[in-house]
């Protein structure tokens, strides 16, 4: 299945941690979904953001991990954390997911936040954590081309 996530949504999370997923990314996503830190492979970089990944794209994820070398202190970390933080989720009949609460708190999720679509996958940032990474994204992506291309 080739998921295509794209475009960002504001919403917020309820008291006991639900969201509502924009409706236009709960057909991609499926019924059932997996929430974890938001990793990147093979740089092995964790983004202050949960990812929810489809079922389907977290099994692929996972295949990936198998592939990559288990004597690797970084791959061995990268296992711990991105396995032992998952959440199996259903998306509800109101088509909310529940962001766990180790992962609201170690990302800084408190209320506001931003869904973001990534192609195979979702990530979830507080709202202001989000402004200032692209803020701070795009002005090093702009120095950086400015630098190259010149002005």
């Amino acid at each position: 299945m080739s998921v295509k996530l794209q475009g960002s949504y504001t919403h917020k999370l309820d008291s006991k941690g639900r969201m509502v997923l924009p409706s236009r990314f709960r057909e991609e996503l499926g019924q059932n979904v997996v929430a974890s830190y938001c990793i990147h492979i093979p740089t092995v970089t964790i983004d202050r953001c949960v990812a929810v990944y489809p079922m389907d794209e977290w099994e692929s994820l996972l295949a990936k991990l198998d592939e990559m070398p288990s004597e690797n202190d970084d791959m061995r970390y990268l296992g711990k954390v991105l396995l032992g933080n998952a959440s199996e989720q259903e998306v509800d009949s109101a088509g909310r997911i529940t962001v766990p609460q180790p992962l609201r708190n170690s990302v800084k999720i408190v209320n506001d936040v931003i869904i973001s679509g990534q192609r195979n996958h979702l990530e979830i940032w507080d709202s202001s954590t989000w402004n200032s990474f692209n803020s701070d994204e795009l002005s090093k992506y702009m120095v950086d081309k400015w630098r190259k291309d010149g002005p």
